[in-house]
């Protein structure tokens, strides 16, 4: 198997003066240069090329964009020439490169992190008749914002050994000449990273996952207002990009982030003002109406693209009406939430809740929870919407109806962010698979609801068309076939509900949750 570069970071230009002229007295070398190089890195905003392993990059060569994609150890996964860059995967000519993208970042946008420009000296190591047999590129560069604010940061020089294929005796020869006769250390961050750090950003600085480590014995307001505003954070993360609509998930995470912090003034109860609770609540609430109608459509959107790829491709432009019908509805809904966004009530909404949330919580108060430790507040919270989920999930039936399956799915949501509000406080062993069967009936019951709710707004959609003159006889054809398809769907998901259910309602679940409210006891509070 070829060899892969080995990178060394040099500590100062005379440390690099001093390399070199060990390297061309220790070797026989030959010299050369090579033009700047001008790269930007790319990812989407959740990181989800860094998490799976790669790197992003595209440089401008010869009038083309030439975009690489690369394991973080360096080896090429797929390579392209385009005439312009792509800003979402399906943007790439049909093929490998296209498809393995897409299963990676799916409806998220490619974004700009980090622009570099580098240029290297290099010495060839060769033997005695001249052949090339290692490339020692010394590398000096800089990296800078990707929307080109601010200054350029200098990136410290650094050593790459490239190996030549056949020639791996003469690269290890180098490799242990760096590392024992110079005492050099390989370089433990990546390019990358390093970039990144350059302009006070690392790899995955964002993520929609809640992630939060709280002391089990600390107040339950202090310990409410850390969840805030770690979520306000979330929040203000995905406003620029929802305003300009940059992905469908911009939206998505924000509405999680104010759901959450609906759930979290609902569920942790008496650690905060009465009336300053029922203000943030209605605030929070006018914010996830105004918001809805656009991810709705995000939502229909998608789904057309998931049923327009299963039918046979003579027939998949008949959803065309539908789909422009679909989009023109989304950028009506867009413009509204772009000003909702703009408005003087929401900025009022996110200065007040952020100035509450930095306040600190009074010494003395008469809230009943707010001065208990958080670990018991929140195991009595935890214990009651568990036993609420299967009070309520027991007694669905075949018969019961769609909208007792929808209150159990918002039961279900109230237990699954409380869990992760407070995943710090207990034993993973115990809270994981709990969560991981919770996640599995939320699933079925989300996409139950959701077919249940595009079934009826496709049937809505088709007589709007109707009376706006945008249907054919064939788009209306194609809309009853996916209608029913959806139902199709609709009646699997509800099929599967008592399997999931008595999963997560069994005995080990019941003894997990006795053992994750009674970790309070063991600790004392």
């Amino acid at each position: 198997m070829t060899e892969l570069p080995t990178t060394y970071a040099i500590t100062s230009e005379a440390a690099c003066r001093h390399i070199l002229w060990a390297l061309q007295a220790r070797f026989r070398t030959s010299r050369g240069s090579t033009p700047r190089l001008r790269t930007t890195c790319y990812d989407t905003f959740d990181w989800r090329l860094y998490w799976d392993g790669g790197v992003l990059s595209a440089q401008r060569t010869q009038g083309k964009w030439l975009i690489d994609w690369k394991s973080v150890d360096g080896r090429i996964r797929y390579q392209q020439k385009t005439d312009s860059l792509p800003a979402f995967a399906w943007d790439l000519p049909p093929g490998p490169f296209r498809d393995a993208l897409t299963s990676v970042i799916e409806m998220r946008r490619l974004l700009p992190m980090v622009k570099t420009e580098n240029h290297a000296k290099f010495l060839w190591v060769l033997d005695g008749a001249k052949k090339r047999l290692v490339r020692i590129d010394i590398e000096r560069g800089t990296a800078g914002a990707p929307d080109k604010t601010g200054s350029r940061h200098p990136l410290g020089p650094r050593i790459h050994l490239v190996p030549i294929a056949g020639n791996s005796k003469a690269y290890g020869q180098v490799v242990r000449f760096v590392e024992t006769d110079l005492d050099l250390r390989r370089q433990e961050s990546t390019d990358l990273a390093l970039a990144l750090a350059a302009i006070g950003r690392a790899p995955g600085d964002y993520s929609s996952k809640f992630e939060l480590s709280l002391d089990p014995r600390m107040r339950a307001d202090e310990a409410a207002k850390r969840i805030h505003r770690r979520l306000l954070q979330t929040i203000q993360m995905n406003e620029a990009g929802t305003r300009r609509d940059l992905d469908s998930e911009f939206l998505h995470d924000f509405r999680v982030a104010v759901r959450r912090t609906r759930t979290c003034l609902a569920q942790i109860r008496e650690v905060f003002p009465e009336e300053t609770v029922d203000h943030f609540r209605r605030e929070f609430s006018w914010l996830g109406r105004v918001s809805g109608p656009k991810r709705d459509l995000d939502v229909h959107l998608l789904k057309v693209d998931e049923y327009e790829a299963s039918l046979d491709k003579k027939v998949q432009h008949h959803l065309a009406p539908l789909r422009q019908f679909l989009q023109v509805r989304q950028r009506i809904e867009q413009d509204r939430l772009a000003k909702a966004l703009q408005s003087a009530r929401y900025q009022t909404l996110i200065l007040s809740w952020k100035g509450f949330l930095e306040e600190t919580v009074p010494e003395k108060t008469k809230l009943p929870n707010a001065r208990w430790p958080i670990l018991r507040v929140a195991s009595e919270r935890i214990e009651l919407r568990f036993r609420r989920v299967l009070m309520e999930g027991v007694v669905i039936d075949s018969s019961s109806s769609a909208k007792a399956l929808h209150q159990l799915r918002i039961e279900c949501k109230k237990l699954r962010y409380l869990l992760e509000f407070f995943r710090s406080l207990y034993k993973p062993e115990d809270l994981a698979p709990l969560v991981k069967d919770l996640k599995t009936l939320q699933d079925n019951l989300g996409d139950f609801n959701d077919l249940r709710v595009q079934h009826a707004a496709m049937k809505k959609f088709g007589r709007q068309m109707v009376k706006e003159g945008m249907a054919t006889g064939e788009s209306l054809t194609a809309i009853r076939r996916f209608v029913n398809w959806l139902g199709v769907r609709q009646a699997k998901e509800r099929k599967g509900f008592d399997k999931r259910f008595t999963q997560f309602s069994g005995t080990e679940n019941r003894e997990r949750l006795r053992r994750l409210v009674e970790t309070r006891k063991r600790i004392g509070v």
